[in-house]
């Protein structure tokens, strides 16, 4: 395998899919709201077919997300939700996504999801939302950052004053070992007299 087929397969792997991500939406709001036990439960069936339009098994795609959702569709009952989806406007905005599903702002954060509107806040709504979480979320990291105890601190490096010593090549002497040494006054034992200067 070339290194150029194989970079494509590692970018192929970590692509964002849109659809993908609304078609799992759509399911974790069917299962939040037991969808499946009502009588609407086409609604979020036929969202989801609507975006899943490039599947080459579209009628057993339909059964197992059904099943995901928690219910259970024949495939007669599949092969006419997909016709009806394909004659039904396709809901293409988030928020319209969320009119269709009947889906509030409490429930999106709830369930964490991020490709559906909601009904009840809109686009603007929301985008002030995520700035004041984010403007709080940073502010916490800030106080956190600030008021960490002495004992989880990284500590400083002493300051330089220029008379440290060198860690790299140890210090030489001016005087060489192997000169005259002289006696001290208060010892017999010899001593080397540096004069660093």
């Amino acid at each position: 395998m070339s290194r150029r087929v194989a970079r494509a397969r590692r970018r192929r792997r970590h692509t964002f899919d849109f659809k993908v991500q609304r078609r799992s939406d759509i399911e974790r709001h069917a299962r939040c709201v037991q969808a499946a036990s009502t009588e609407d439960f086409d609604r979020w069936l036929v969202t989801w077919t609507q975006h899943n339009s490039g599947s080459d098994d579209p009628v057993g795609a339909l059964m197992m997300a059904a099943q995901r959702m928690g219910g259970r569709i024949t495939e007669a009952q599949a092969i006419a939700i997909i016709d009806y989806a394909k004659k039904s406007p396709k809901a293409r905005t988030a928020d319209s996504v969320a009119r269709q599903l009947g889906l509030t702002y409490r429930v999106r954060e709830e369930l964490r999801i991020t490709t559906i509107g909601s009904i009840d806040v809109g686009p603007k709504g929301r985008k002030e939302i995520r700035k004041l979480k984010a403007r709080r979320r940073d502010e916490r990291r800030r106080r956190a950052r600030v008021s960490r105890p002495d004992s989880k601190k990284m500590p400083r490096p002493p300051k330089r004053t220029g008379l440290e010593l060198n860690r790299a090549r140890p210090l030489k002497s001016p005087v060489s070992l192997s000169a005259p040494t002289r006696n001290v006054a208060f010892g017999s034992a010899p001593c080397l007299i540096c004069a660093f200067g």
